[in-house]
Formats: C-alpha cells, sequence, structure tokens
C-alpha cells in the first residue's frame, strides 16, 4: 500500500465529522421530545391566549387541530435539525463558525427569503417586502431605513449562526440545500402557530 493511500485511509478514519446516520438518528429522537412538547404547549397555554387576544376580531379563526399537528410538526423537524447538528458539532464549533463563502451565501440568501409575517396563510417575505412595499407598508423613509437596519442586525446574524450550523453539519450540497429549505418551512410554521394572521387588508 503505497504512503499516499495509507494516510489517506488514516484521514478517513479519523474524521471528526458525524456521520449523516448519527445526526438523522439524534434528530429524531430530540424531535420525538420537541413534538409533543411544542404540541401541548400550543394547546394548553398559547391557544387560549391568541382566543382571548383575538376575542373581537372576527376574521381570525384558530388553526384547526390537524393543522396544529402538522405546523409543530414541521417546526420540530427543524429545530431538532439544528439542535442535533450544533450537538453533534459542539467540540469544532469554532471550525463551525469560522467565516466562509458558502455560510455567508447561505445566510444571505435565507434572510432574503425569510417570511416576516404570513397573512391568511401567505407569507410575506422579507427581500420584496423591503424592495416593492417599502411605500405602503412603511409610510416614510425613516421606517423604510428602520426596518433595514433590523434585517441586517438582527436577522442576518441569526440566520449566519443557522447557515454556519448547516454547512458545517451537511457533506453533500442537495441535502445541505433541502435543510435550508427545512429552517424555512419551520419559521413559516412558526408563524401559523404563533399568530395564525388573518388576511392582510390595506
Amino acid at each position: 500500500m503505497s504512503e499516499s493511500s495509507g494516510r489517506a485511509e488514516t484521514d478517513g478514519q479519523d474524521d471528526p465529522r458525524p456521520t449523516p446516520r448519527q445526526t438523522l438518528q439524534l434528530g429524531i429522537r430530540i424531535g420525538a421530545v420537541l413534538v409533543p412538547v411544542l404540541y401541548l404547549f400550543y394547546r394548553i397555554a398559547w391557544l387560549p391566549f391568541l382566543l382571548g387576544h383575538y376575542a373581537n376580531d372576527r376574521r381570525w379563526e384558530p388553526l384547526g387541530p390537524a393543522s396544529a399537528v402538522v405546523y409543530t410538526i414541521v417546526l420540530a423537524a427543524g429545530l431538532s435539525t439544528l439542535t442535533a447538528i450544533a450537538l453533534l458539532h459542539w467540540r469544532r464549533r469554532r471550525f463551525v463558525f469560522r467565516r466562509s463563502t458558502a455560510r455567508m451565501i447561505g445566510a444571505t440568501i435565507i434572510t432574503a427569503l425569510t417570511p416576516v409575517a404570513v397573512f391568511g396563510g401567505f407569507p410575506f417575505i422579507l427581500l420584496p417586502m423591503l424592495l416593492f412595499m417599502s411605500p405602503i407598508v412603511f409610510e416614510s423613509p425613516l421606517r423604510f431605513l428602520i426596518a433595514l437596519a433590523i434585517a441586517l442586525g438582527l436577522i442576518f446574524p441569526a440566520w449566519y449562526v443557522v447557515s454556519s450550523v448547516l454547512v458545517a453539519g451537511t457533506r453533500r450540497k442537495p441535502v445541505r440545500f433541502l435543510a435550508f429549505c427545512m429552517m424555512w418551512w419551520a419559521v413559516y410554521a412558526f408563524h401559523r402557530l404563533a399568530f395564525n394572521l388573518p388576511s392582510f387588508v390595506l
């Protein structure tokens, strides 16, 4: 056996990165705990709060039980995937959060596509809102600049953390793309569970 092949074999054996199977197994275990916890919290604590808050709004309707279960599973899937990758890579956290082109691109794209609100099931995406709806929504240039500062100062750093974890924890680009999509749907599900806003009316 040549020296190069022996070094490659040794490197493969010493690879500190968790395998996709380990990530999947831990994610499933975390999700199995999160789904009932999140659903019970929604039904016992949050739904009664929403019913009281929107008591005088005839346009608002609570989510049906089946919809609430589906959105809870979606939200739990996103959180459990992110948590599993973060836990498995905790010893490599310096590597996880180092700057890289892939991390910056992922954070930038998902920041631009973030659903900042969901009205009647329709997501209001950050970038189109800033570009095309700023005169209607923000009413003044100052409010637009404040919204832009919030997007860059709060939303982007949060997504950079998520992007760093996903890039470090997924080796194949198709899997990475699916993981980013899952995070988007998890945010959408959070909006539906947390607010379930009625249709937007100007």
